[in-house]
């Protein structure tokens, strides 16, 4: 794997990190958004259009069959209205109309739906409403037979925050998920947050339905696999966690992917868990990737940040390894040294064993490498 895809990965992470599933691609702008951001929002069937010629603009006219928010009356059931575009459909087709009122109602980009589509979308809570309704709703719809209903559905719940996802697990279509879970063909980007949300409801047969799907053999990028692993971690814990270091981080025959899928799922249970695996047993995880040169600067970035001082004779060691080299895992080295040197808890009567052997180390590698310590040192806070 590249490193250039390795870092954009990492930063997709963190942008996500926030959100319901940190293992799903970046939710689009939902319907309800969308709604709330217009002033009037309408049904519409298509009657006819016109393609842009050299006599006259592109144009396209619906006749309103439902005004669902119409402030001051600003249309009527039946009218015709012309908007200055060209939208190919069929007479009869329907499509949900937004528009923002100005000096004339400036419309969106109209939205091709079914009778059924309009009514999801008028029946969804409000944003002001609480999430947990909101949320309710929108589980009913995954993987709806209608495309528009069911990617809408997914993008509200890979926008929401885990934290208010946790409670509604009683609610989660279990069997649902483990039919798509178990369903060969189904390998599109909503297995990791379907995989996740069966690690919050699910039992021991489903974990074992997850641990066939990571432990299956590739050598190809797979859609998922860090929601999967995260989802049967939450389900299995510490014994579970044993299991992916088997089957993923000492495993040197797979691809880079699946190491960093299993990075992820580490970084989310460390952030979520709830206690589920003890911290001391996630780092030891991660350590086993500092092995790995291709990876190493990042699982030491994800130790710095958990701020596990264990390692630093093992790091100071590899500097000098001739399999280590590269700029990027000896600037992670001096950014863990760095950091531990200054990790003094406050009010400490005494300077703590850990920051002694940095403040030590840091000299090493000053006068071996003093470049780097001061491009480091640059743009760490102090």
């Amino acid at each position: 794997m590249r490193r250039s895809m390795i870092v954009a990965l990492v930063i997709l992470t963190v942008a996500t990190a926030a959100n319901a599933c940190p293992f799903c691609p970046a939710p689009q702008v939902t319907l309800s958004e969308r709604v709330s951001q217009s002033d009037v929002v309408a049904l519409g069937q298509w009657k006819s259009a016109q393609r842009k010629s050299k006599q006259a603009a592109a144009s396209t006219t619906f006749e309103i069959v439902h005004l669902a928010t119409n402030p001051g009356d600003l249309l009527k059931a039946a009218q015709r209205i012309s908007l200055v575009r060209y939208q190919a459909a069929k007479p009869g087709d329907l499509f949900l109309l937004l528009g923002t009122r100005k000096t004339v109602i400036e419309w969106d980009d109209p939205l091709r739906v079914t009778e059924t589509g309009y009514q999801y979308v008028l029946k969804a809570p409000p944003l002001e409403s609480r999430a947990s309704d909101r949320l309710a709703y929108f589980l009913k719809f995954l993987e709806y037979p209608d495309e528009m209903i069911s990617a809408d559905a997914f993008n509200e719940l890979a926008s929401a925050e885990y934290k208010h996802i946790v409670p509604l697990a009683e609610n989660f279509p279990r069997d649902k998920l483990r039919k798509w879970l178990a369903n060969p063909d189904f390998t599109n980007p909503r297995l990791g947050m379907f995989s996740l949300l069966l690690g919050l409801c699910g039992s021991d047969e489903d974990a074992q339905l997850l641990a066939r799907h990571i432990a299956t053999p590739t050598k190809e990028f797979r859609l998922g696999i860090d929601g999967m692993i995260a989802g049967y971690l939450l389900l299995t814990g510490e014994k579970g966690l044993d299991f992916i270091d088997d089957k993923k981080l000492k495993d040197t025959s797979g691809p880079t992917t699946e190491l960093f899928s299993a990075m992820q799922a580490l970084r989310f249970v460390w952030t979520y868990g709830d206690g589920r695996i003890k911290k001391e047993r996630l780092k030891q995880s991660m350590r086993i990737l500092v092995d790995r040169a291709d990876l190493a600067d990042i699982a030491i970035t994800d130790l710095t940040r958990w701020k596990d001082w264990s390692i630093q004779n093992r790091l100071i060691k590899l500097y000098d390894h001739k399999d280590y080299q590269s700029d990027h895992v000896k600037r992670a080295i001096v950014s863990y040294t760095i950091v531990a040197s200054r990790d003094l808890p406050k009010n400490a009567g005494t300077i703590p064993k850990h920051v002694v052997s940095a403040r030590k180390h840091l000299e090493t590698l000053r006068n071996k490498d003093p470049r780097i310590v001061r491009r480091v040192e640059r743009v760490l806070p102090p």
